[in-house]
């Protein structure tokens, strides 16, 4: 396993959609897989999607820290992989929210999400779920699967005010 160097704004192929991947079984994939966990882990964010370390696959690695966990169905700081995730909104409620992102350091921004989604995909074992998300969990899948098809958080910033250095959150009464 080893840590992956994290591509930032402005690198051309967090611009791109990503591909959809073919051979879920896979022993490079599977490889990817464990790197993009530990790649997570080191860095301490929620989330990782393939592109953001320079690959161009629909693929996300994410956990959702405790402090949000809302039900026992994941474990604090579990990690859940999608493979070829796709994402639909549960109704049009949505809700602003501070979030920060690996290929941002440094920075924040308040994004309206939709407030629960349905997401699909393939786990690493190549099994096909169904799942509901709201709340953080949503926020995360959204935020992840932008990056799938070469959207960053600061696209979604409609007031550029609302873009700003993660230290200065504290005067937000938030936290990303």
């Amino acid at each position: 396993m080893a840590v992956l160097k994290i591509l930032r704004m402005g690198h051309p192929l967090l611009a791109q959609k990503a591909q959809v991947i073919q051979d879920l079984h896979d022993g490079e994939l599977r490889r990817l897989i464990a790197d993009m966990k530990e790649t997570l882990q080191c860095e301490g964010g929620s989330g990782l999607a393939a592109p953001q370390i320079g690959r161009a696959l629909r693929l996300v690695v994410y956990r959702v820290p405790g402090r949000h966990l809302k039900t026992n169905r994941l474990g604090s700081n579990d990690m859940r992989v999608l493979v070829n995730p796709t994402i639909v909104p549960l109704g049009e409620a949505k809700d602003p929210g501070w979030e920060a992102c690996l290929s941002l350091p440094g920075l924040a921004g308040e994004v309206w999400r939709y407030k629960q989604v349905t997401c699909r995909y393939y786990d690493e074992s190549g099994k096909l779920h169904t799942q509901e998300a709201s709340g953080f969990e949503a926020r995360i899948l959204q935020h992840e699967c932008d990056h799938l098809d070469g959207v960053l958080y600061a696209h979604h910033i409609g007031d550029m005010r609302k873009l700003i250095y993660s230290s200065e959150l504290h005067h937000q009464g938030a936290d990303a």
